[in-house]
Formats: structure tokens, C-alpha cells, sequence
């Protein structure tokens, strides 16, 4: 039977871990949940161009929309909400014929991307059924890397066949593209029994383009869908610089630094920029937001969102690695230095080169396969999580912020940081690939950025910590460490944003590391966002709000 019912994938060690720390229950809705994707499309509306009430009925002039998208948050007038819809039964036996008939295997990206609302492009497609045309209405499914490999077991632009009856692989037989009759296949080009589909068919749509040219071509659109599971809206390319999306928690996280205008802010980890144009515009363009990050090219994402919004007189985009942004002057206390051994996975305050936490996990374009890079997996590395523009130029400012030095020590008025993370939280996510030990090693690499954040916050400042992972060591131990480490200088706060509801933070010890979590008190300080909540209905989030009390000098 084809159908969408699948849950994310773990490794082992990681599996064992999310279970004891979040309890089974929990972890199996939340590993379904992870799976579909928020069928809450949360729209921030740049009220620097445009009232939230005329982008409301613009937006439903551009969709089509039966209704205009509400703003449901009182503390949020700015954030409109979409609705999606489904799960939707396919009726693939009447449009697509039998099991492998007319189909076409996208890789996971492409599925996830599907799931969003997006259409697929030739880089996504994996393997299809013999002669198929342009026009043709086929059947889509998508296929997972395997345990430990990056492969999915299926070799670009082989032939799927209809199943034997019977048979136990129901993916059916293939041979290589071009070739007309079934061969012996060697063991490269084999599919193994192992790839199983029947829980991840995402809907039917029609070619456009023939199997032999889809295969041949570089990129473009391959097939269009015309039968989802979800009908997500899809706003990109629409009002370009006066909406864009972000995840309803990247706004409360914004919205809990509370930056008025006229302050100095920080943004630490800031690409692409969302959530440092959220409190520019917050603080009415009037101010200084100082956006960090590590490399070029994420600083000129950050700068062509700004110059998008009209926000690039407030937003000043450095390209710092964020762990040395304070600078030595004065004479701070040595609490604030943290040095790590080798076996910690860290070597002189930097990322060992080749240490696991050093990857990256970039967003993804429909059709597209992630990559790991040179850094740690964030939110900056999913635009629906921390925002991003929703068109695809990329406008460049000429203001140029790049060979600023490190900042004199408790100089901000407030900072927010949003530290590389596991991204465990991202929705819709089929598998992932983090082991326990790189996680941990996040977690302790994320105490480097408190430090630096802390030593940067003036007193009576407010620092909002938050991520996009559902990891507890990158979130309650994190937030436990900080109080243990500087409560001489810090105090938690309840994140203030009125009307919102989240779930309280974990209290009890980290099974790996016996590391303590929060109090009870302090529990319910804090925001967990669970991607199981039908209510929120967003991704998998965490924030955390600090009060300085005092001078460290």
C-alpha cells in the first residue's frame, strides 16, 4: 500500500538518548511529528513597508487565498498565519496505475522540500519508471539515505519496474537508464530489498520533461505536483521585501530581547539574518543591530536581506567568529575563560579540524541533497527556521563592516544568541545523521558562545539563548551550566512575550553525561516548542532569557 506514515530516523546512540531524556511516549510522537511538515505557515510582515492588515489582503489577493491570514498574537501584530492542509488520501492505483507502473524516486531533500509545498527539480530525482514522457502523471516516492552512508541505494537514473508478485522488495527491479530489457544487474547497480518505499509516497504529479531528458539535463523543473499529501502554501517569490517567513519561535526569541530603539544590540550567529532584521525592525530602524558570522558568504546574506527589508542603515553585518568577539580590555574575572581538552574535541578554544560538531547540514532546495560544511549545524542553516528572504535574488548593500575587530567588553545593551546546533527540531526532517558524542561536543563548543555573549552584555542587559534542536544537552544543560558558571553575574527570567504557550523545560540529570537540568522553577522559565504540540503546530525550538546583574569587572 502506498502511503506517508514514516518516523525520523536516529543513529542507535542518539535513539537511546532522545528516548530516556524525553520519555518513549514523547519521543515516538515527537519522531512522527518531526516527519510532517507545520501546517502553520508563519508569515512576519516587515511593518517598516507595509501594514500588517493591507499585507494580510495582499497576501490572499496573490494566493488565492478563500480567507485573509490572521495575525492571532496579540504580542505579535506583525506575524501572519497561513493555513495548510492534510493529510490527503492519493488515489495512485486510479491516477498512476500499479506499484512502480509510472513512479519517480526523489531523494530525501527533494522529499522534504515536496512536503513544503515545493515542486520537484532534475537534481532530486533519483530513479523513474521505463518510458515515461512529458505529461505523464506519475507516482512520487522517496528514498532514504541507508544506516551509516550517504548512499540511499539507488544509482541516478535507473529503471524502476513493477514489482513480481509476491515479491518481497517492493520497490521493484531496475536496470540501468537507456537500457530497454531487464539485464543481470551488478552488485553497484543492484537496488537492495532494504530500499522500502511504502511509507514515504508524497503525492502524484505530472513530467515535464521525457525519462531520457530528465536524466540528461543538469537542472529545471522535472515534474510539477498535482496531487499532495499537504497543501502547504508557497510564498516564495511574493511581496518580496514586505513579508518573508519565519518559524513562530525565531519570532518569540526576537521578541523576548525586547530591543527598543536607540540600543546596541548583538546578534552573535546571525545568518541569514532573520531574526537581526526582526529586531531592527522592532527597535523602528533606529539603533544599531551588529550581525555576526564566521564566513562571506552567509554575511552577504545578511546584508541583502537588510537591503530587502530597508533595514541596511541599522543592520551592520561582520564577518567574526563569534567565540572571539569580546575584546580584552578591562579586567574581567577568569570565570568567563573556558578552555577544553583534546578529548572534549576542542583544542585552544577552536573546533579541532575534523571534529564531528564542525558539520554542517545546509538548508536544502527542492531537488537539492544537503551538505556538510565547515562549521556547526543552526538554525541560520534553515531560512523557514530563523527567516530568510523569500525571493531568490540576492541584493548586495555597499556597506562593509568585515575587518571590524573584536568588541570592547560589556558594550551591548542586549544579545541574542542562536549558537550552531543539531537542528533536531526542523520540520519536516526524514533522518538524521548526528551521533551522540558530536552532540555533546556542540553542547560544550555552545558554552564557549555563552561566554562570549555574557562578556559582551552590559549590566542590567538582557541575553536571549535559544536553538532549534530538541537536544536537552544543547538546551537545559546548557542553561544549568550558565547559572552554575556566571549566577554571581546572571539571573534566569521567564521568557516575556504575552499570549504565548510552550511547554516547560526539562527538569532532572542528562543520561550521558549526569550533567543537572533545570529545577522545577526554573522549568517553567523557559520555552520548549515540541514538534508533537498541535497547538503551535512549529518546529522543534528552545529559548532562554537572562538578566545581567552586574558589572564583571
Amino acid at each position: 500500500m502506498r502511503t506517508y506514515n514514516p518516523s525520523t530516523q536516529w543513529q542507535p546512540d542518539v535513539h537511546a538518548y532522545l528516548q530516556h531524556s524525553l520519555g518513549r511516549e514523547s519521543f515516538m510522537r515527537t519522531s512522527k511529528a518531526l516527519c510532517l511538515p507545520p501546517k502553520k505557515l508563519a508569515v512576519r510582515v516587515n511593518t517598516m513597508r507595509i501594514k500588517p492588515d493591507e499585507a494580510s489582503h495582499k497576501l490572499q489577493r496573490e494566493l488565492k487565498l478563500q480567507h485573509a491570514p490572521t495575525a492571532p498574537y496579540s504580542s505579535l501584530p506583525y506575524l501572519l498565519i497561513l493555513p495548510g492542509q492534510g493529510p490527503f488520501d492519493v488515489d495512485y492505483a486510479n491516477l498512476c496505475g500499479p506499484p512502480g507502473a509510472r513512479e519517480v524516486v526523489v531523494n530525501r531533500a527533494a522529499g522534504e522540500a515536496i512536503l513544503k509545498g515545493a515542486d520537484v527539480y532534475v537534481p532530486g530525482v533519483l530513479a523513474a519508471s521505463a518510458n515515461l514522457a512529458a505529461g505523464d502523471l506519475c507516482a512520487v516516492s522517496c528514498a532514504l539515505e541507508l544506516p551509516g552512508s550517504n548512499w540511499t541505494g539507488i544509482n541516478r537514473g535507473q529503471v524502476l519496474r513493477p514489482p513480481s508478485p509476491g515479491a518481497k522488495n517492493v520497490s521493484g527491479s531496475e536496470a540501468p537508464d537507456g537500457e530497454g530489457l531487464p539485464r543481470k544487474r551488478s552488485k553497484k547497480n543492484a537496488m537492495p530489498a532494504t530500499v522500502d518505499r511504502r511509507n514515504l509516497h508524497l503525492g502524484a504529479g505530472r513530467l515535464q520533461m521525457g525519462r531520457k531528458e530528465m536524466f540528461r539535463a543538469q537542472q529545471g523543473l522535472a515534474l510539477k505536483m498535482e496531487h499532495r499529501i499537504y497543501d502547504i502554501p508557497a510564498c516564495n517569490g511574493i511581496m518580496r521585501g514586505e513579508i518573508m517567513m519565519q518559524a513562530l519561535p525565531s519570532v518569540v526569541a526576537a521578541a523576548a530581547l525586547d530591543p527598543q530603539p536607540g540600543m546596541r544590540v548583538l546578534d552573535m550567529c546571525a545568518a541569514p539574518g532573520g531574526k537581526a532584521t526582526l529586531l531592527a525592525q522592532l527597535m523602528g530602524g533606529q539603533g544599531t543591530v551588529i550581525a555576526l558570522d564566521r564566513t562571506q558568504p552567509k554575511i552577504e546574506r545578511i546584508q541583502s536581506l537588510a537591503a530587502d527589508l530597508g533595514l541596511s542603515d541599522c543592520v551592520r553585518a561582520i564577518r567574526m567568529d563569534a567565540t572571539m568577539a569580546a575584546g580584552p580590555l578591562g579586567h574581567l574575572s577568569s570565570s568567563l575563560s573556558l578552555k577544553y581538552s583534546q578529548g572534549d574535541g576542542f583544542l585552544g578554544g577552536k573546533l579541532q579540524e575534523g571534529d564531528p560538531s564542525s558539520r554542517q547540514d545546509s538548508a536544502c532546495e527542492a531537488g537539492n541533497a544537503g551538505s556538510q560544511g565547515d562549521f556547526g549545524t543552526s538554525c541560520s542553516t534553515r531560512e523557514e527556521a530563523k527567516g530568510g528572504p523569500i525571493g531568490t535574488e540576492v541584493a548586495h548593500t555597499s556597506h562593509d563592516h568585515s575587518n571590524e575587530g573584536p568588541f570592547e567588553a560589556e558594550s551591548f545593551d542586549a544579545v541574542l544568541l542562536d549558537p550552531p546546533c543539531s537542528a533536531l527540531g526542523i520540520r519536516p526532517r526524514l533522518t538524521h545523521s548526528w551521533s551522540l558524542q558530536q552532540m555533546l561536543s556542540l553542547g560544550r563548543y555552545q558554552r564557549q558562545l555563552l561566554a562570549a555573549a555574557i562578556r559582551l552584555l552590559k549590566p542590567g542587559g538582557r541575553m536571549v539563548y535559544c536553538t532549534c534542536t530538541i537536544n536537552p544537552a544543547e538546551n537545559e544543560a546548557n542553561v544549568r551550566f550558565a547559572l552554575d558558571r556566571w549566577g554571581h553575574w546572571l539571573q534566569l527570567e521567564p521568557v516575556a512575550v504575552p499570549g504565548i504557550s510552550a511547554q516547560p523545560g526539562l527538569v532532572g540529570t542528562d543520561p550521558a553525561t549526569g550533567e543537572g537540568w533545570l529545577s522545577p522553577g526554573e522549568a517553567n522559565f523557559v520555552h520548549r516548542y515540541d514538534p508533537a504540540d498541535e497547538h503551535n503546530d512549529c518546529i522543534g525550538f528552545f529559548i532562554s532569557s537572562f538578566t545581567k546583574t552586574r558589572s564583571m569587572r
